[in-house]
């Protein structure tokens, strides 16, 4: 076998925003055997998203992946995925949402991606997620135009001014 050792290399994304799309949406269970042997035994979401890029080529089609918690006191965290994927969300009168994590799968959306290093590799991480409606400033974060953000990992966005 003739393994092509420059195409097969590993590829990282530079810190920063990217558009991507969710290729997959897995909901596990608490204690879920499948989920269990990688050492959850609570209830998680795993998503996988491929990049479509940003203004520089090479970005594209770089696999992404993120698990997010589905414990009650983590579940705002999830929340804001589902917000990214789906915009609003249909929220009843006792404040609960129906969810299908499913149909995330196709839905774009924005990403930043930070570097990590995990048991001595370099792994891309994804540590905030947006709709694709909402515009990148020029500080590189998404510019929400009149109303403060919430992104997941807890930072709060300060307004900005609509550009002129």
């Amino acid at each position: 076998m003739k393994i092509n050792t420059v195409t097969s290399q590993r590829r990282l994304l530079a810190p920063g925003w990217y558009y991507a799309e969710f290729t997959s949406a897995k909901f596990f269970p608490a204690g879920n055997p499948q989920r269990s042997g990688q050492g959850s035994t609570n209830p998680v979401l795993d998503v996988e998203l491929i990049t479509k890029g940003n203004s520089i080529e090479e970005t594209e089609g770089i696999k992404l992946y993120d698990s997010q918690s589905l414990l009650p006191q983590s579940m705002w965290s999830a929340l804001l995925v589902a917000k990214s994927a789906f915009g609003e969300l249909d929220v009843d009168d006792d404040g609960e949402v129906e969810i299908e994590w499913s149909d995330m799968v196709g839905q774009p959306v924005m990403v930043q991606v930070s570097i990590q290093t995990y048991r001595g590799n370099r792994n891309n991480n994804v540590d905030h997620y947006a709709h694709v409606s909402t515009e990148i400033g020029p500080d590189g974060f998404p510019a929400i135009v009149g109303e403060e953000a919430l992104l997941v990992g807890g930072e709060t966005l300060i307004p900005v001014e609509a550009a002129d």
